[in-house]
């Protein structure tokens, strides 16, 4: 292989990692962090809480998901640790709730709930409960 070829190789291999570099997310120290916590409820044939948050608080989810053939329909409060935060409408035996604190539901695809820009802080331990009055329904985040 004479120079000019290998010439070629290199300038065509820089540039491919300058553009592989380019496309790469970089954070700065500490906003990589997350917060994941999970929780299966009881009760329930199949269900389980969801929360996720960025170290920095920018940016929060919370997914509440409940399946059993004897739920009621009907609209039912979700409540952390005793504070209610969302309302959620059981259907069919299906619960499921999507909170993003970035939500923009404008966007084909997106399907949020309007209006909840802030959740509680949450490290572990919390309890995640979906009550309508007669049944009620908890998940421990851990």
């Amino acid at each position: 292989m004479n120079n000019k070829n290998k010439s070629i190789q290199v300038v065509a291999l820089l540039t491919v990692a300058v553009l592989t570099l380019g496309t790469m997310p970089f954070a700065a120290a500490g906003d990589d962090s997350k917060v994941k916590l999970e929780g299966d409820f009881t009760g329930v044939d199949d269900g389980n809480a969801k929360f996720e948050s960025r170290d920095d608080g920018a940016r929060e989810k919370l997914s509440v998901e409940i399946t059993d053939v004897n739920l009621a329909d009907g609209v039912y409060d979700v409540s952390i640790d005793g504070t209610s935060i969302a309302s959620a409408t059981a259907t069919g035996g299906i619960i499921d709730l999507n909170i993003d604190t970035q939500c923009d539901d404008t966007q084909p695809g997106d399907e949020c709930e309007q209006g909840i820009t802030d959740l509680p802080d949450l490290v572990g331990g919390e309890i995640v409960t979906v009550s309508n009055g007669t049944d009620e329904f908890t998940a421990t985040l851990e």
